[in-house]
């Protein structure tokens, strides 16, 4: 048995976290400790194996048919919901949750005193909150015909976000820029979206972007008039949707 810690470091994906899963799994039968992480580590040491993961799709997918298989489409999930998160210890929280998921079946879900399990969750709910509100904070820039939000959420929301819009502007072009992450989410009218990454914007979109066209208008002008002078309340305000929100919010664009 070998007692060096075997470290699998993988890309900021679903895919390459559930390779790792799949590597990390055939490691730890082997007697290796093994402990995943996203992107290199901060504190690494001279006493364990560090080994880079390159995303599988065929690895991936295994991993998440055997989760909705022998656990839960729940488990499948949050554990989906948990790898969007932007903590250091996602990967490994997933890791642990599997080890323990893959014993216990899919009552394991509701066993929230379990440490690993009550951490896989919170991933998960911060994820599924922060969707939720960009659900109703995305705002859209008419740029000769396309429709262009740029939002920068904390966490990795852009994949959970691309049905929600393309069932609601299905006749659409439009795209979504998520800027911290340089990732795209593009609907040509009609047809099915999808992500492009490593997107880097043009400094001439951006100056268009700056100006108002008819949609900030609409947003600026139903805002104003929707306001009751008497009853604002900045503090209560500020409470429910917080200032990071606002950059990109049309209604806040001075």
């Amino acid at each position: 048995m070998d007692s060096c810690k075997l470290v699998l470091i993988c890309e900021d994906s679903f895919d390459s976290i559930m390779t790792a899963v799949y590597d990390g799994w055939r490691c730890r039968n082997q007697g290796r400790t093994v402990e995943l992480t996203v992107g290199q580590p901060f504190d690494a040491d001279l006493f364990s194996e560090y080994q880079t993961v390159a995303p599988d799709l065929e690895k991936a997918v295994k991993v998440a048919a055997s989760i909705r298989k022998k656990i839960s489409e729940r488990a499948y999930i949050a554990v989906y919901q948990a790898a969007m998160h932007f903590a250091p210890d996602r990967a490994q929280a997933i890791f642990l949750f599997l080890t323990l998921a893959y014993q216990k079946g899919g009552s394991i879900m509701n066993d929230y005193g379990n440490p690993h399990v009550a951490r896989l969750l919170a991933l998960s709910r911060k994820v599924s909150n922060e969707t939720h509100l960009f659900r109703g904070f995305v705002r859209f820039h008419d740029v000769s015909g396309v429709l262009v939000s740029r939002i920068e959420p904390k966490c990795n929301v852009l994949p959970l976000l691309g049905d929600d819009f393309a069932d609601r502007f299905p006749g659409e072009h439009w795209a979504i820029y998520d800027e911290r992450r340089k990732l795209a989410a593009i609907h040509p009218a009609g047809g099915e979206w999808g992500l492009v990454s490593q997107i880097q914007t043009d400094p001439a979109l951006s100056e268009q972007l700056e100006r108002e066209g008819g949609y900030e208008k609409l947003w600026k002008t139903f805002f104003n008039t929707i306001e009751i002078e008497s009853r604002r309340n900045p503090r209560c305000q500020r409470t429910m949707l917080p200032n990071w929100y606002r950059k990109n919010m049309t209604e806040f664009r001075t």
